[in-house]
């Protein structure tokens, strides 16, 4: 079990809590969003707490003793490169969402995800986005009737093309 990835994921379940909580204070149609976010966040969060405790046990030896390698070890340069890479990820997501909106940032980040992360070919990385993008749109815009964001530079773009 690494501190790092252990602290990480405690500052994440805090946000979830923090933005679960926040929302109960909203009205009935505010608060779907944050809670349909927000509640597999913690449970994925605590999921994942749960499987590093019994990774910790696991290595624990019959004495019952912990080695100071276990639970001091810090953290690897992977692990550390892994979690700077997967934040760098989500920011540019979120960045990208704000600045040019679900249709544009989504395809984009999702395809370019898959193609340098799982090495998926051009084509089935590109496919799988257009998938990925029309079942949010779907999902969304059309069963759920949610507006995705636009963003605000593409909102500004096509007003000042549109004359």
């Amino acid at each position: 079990m690494s501190r790092f990835s252990t602290a990480v994921t405690v500052v994440m379940l805090a946000i979830f809590v923090a933005m679960v909580a926040v929302a109960a204070t909203y009205s009935e149609k505010a608060r779907f969003m944050p809670f349909v976010v927000g509640i597999p966040g913690i449970g994925l969060c605590l999921l994942q707490l749960a499987m590093e405790l019994r990774a910790a046990r696991r290595a624990r030896p019959a004495g019952g003793e912990v080695h100071a390698s276990i639970s001091l070890e810090a953290p690897s340069d992977l692990s550390v490169a892994s979690e700077i890479r997967t934040w760098a990820y989500f920011l540019a997501y979120i960045g990208c969402v704000l600045l040019f909106g679900f249709h544009v940032a989504v395809p984009i980040l999702v395809a370019t995800y898959l193609y340098l992360e799982a090495k998926l070919s051009a084509l089935a990385a590109g496919l799988s986005a257009a998938g990925f993008t029309l079942a949010v749109y779907l999902m969304f815009e059309r069963l759920l009737e949610f507006r995705l964001h636009e963003g605000f530079l593409t909102v500004r773009l096509i007003d000042a093309l549109a004359f």
